[in-house]
């Protein structure tokens, strides 16, 4: 898989190319992600309530030129498939943000990165996904109306618009395998025996911060120090390629992603380079820990 990590050490992380500036707060959409590992009771297929309803589902299509999407979108659980164009010459990172009650896209456009994470609510997003490719997620969405921003690898943007409706009530959380606690401040717990395949559920219990949750491989003879020293001043290449994760959610939001089959053997990485408000990845401030493939 092509690494987008490689635009860290290109370029300053409140950058972006080819579109309207968003604000600092965006750039770690692109799922360089983070983790520190601990073991928990979650290692187990989790329980889930009975429902009474099933979770609804919505489509996303993906090309080089636009983002098609439901104009309106059910809230709560809901199973959304990303599926990119095989003639898709761009990789694809969808964030799912909420604006808040009276914030309009120009807002967004015109916020400064101090004002970006005050105007919305992350939701979640993923990781990259290339020509021909899908993904399957599970939001937990809040009703409101949202901009969905897909990045590709130099950091262009598409931007698709979607109101979403009242919750679904009686639809079951997915069956996962564990779940990966993002905080609270720099760590992340994950689950006894995490392997970085199946489905996962993925909450935030930071306090204040928004977090995100990457997978990566780690380059040969690399570790999770040397990935943290790279993301503070990107010198040299990136030590880690990302292979899946879910994209950035506000304090006490969740969502589920399928992290598909069993990787290569080898070391991995679980990762936030979400930047906070001095810019300054989360990445970088330790938030990272690795793991191992057998």
């Amino acid at each position: 898989m092509t690494n987008h990590l490689k635009q860290r050490s290109q370029q300053q992380p409140s950058k972006i190319r080819g579109a309207s500036r968003f604000g600092t707060a965006l750039t770690g959409v692109l799922l360089l992600t983070g983790v520190a590992a601990c073991g928990d009771q979650d290692s187990a297929p989790q329980a889930q309530a009975e429902a009474t309803v099933a979770r609804p589902k919505s489509e996303i299509k993906l090309s080089d030129t636009a983002v098609d999407m439901p104009a309106q979108m059910p809230g709560g659980l809901v199973d959304v498939q990303l599926d990119a164009s095989p003639s898709t010459k761009r990789s694809h990172h969808l964030a799912f943000f909420r604006r808040n009650d009276g914030v309009s896209v120009k807002q967004l456009e015109k916020a400064s990165d101090a004002e970006f994470e005050s105007l919305v609510t992350y939701e979640g997003g993923n990781a990259q996904v290339n020509a021909g490719a899908s993904q399957a997620l599970t939001f937990d969405l809040d009703p409101g109306n949202y901009t969905v921003i897909d990045f590709d690898e130099q950091q262009n943007m598409l931007i698709g618009e979607t109101t979403v409706g009242a919750r679904t009530q009686g639809a079951a959380e997915p069956t996962a395998k564990g779940t990966i606690k993002l905080g609270p401040g720099m760590k992340i717990t994950l689950p006894k025996g995490f392997d970085g395949s199946g489905v996962w559920k993925v909450v935030n219990d930071d306090p204040s911060l928004p977090h995100e949750a990457g997978v990566g491989r780690l380059a040969p003879n690399k570790t999770s120090a040397d990935a943290v020293a790279w993301a503070k001043d990107f010198n040299g290449p990136p030590p880690i390629e990302t292979v899946g994760g879910f994209g950035a959610i506000s304090p006490g939001h969740q969502g589920w992603v399928d992290l598909g089959p069993k990787q290569a053997p080898g070391n991995y990485l679980v990762y936030c380079a979400l930047p906070g408000s001095d810019g300054v990845l989360h990445l970088a401030m330790g938030m990272a820990t690795e793991f191992p493939v057998n």
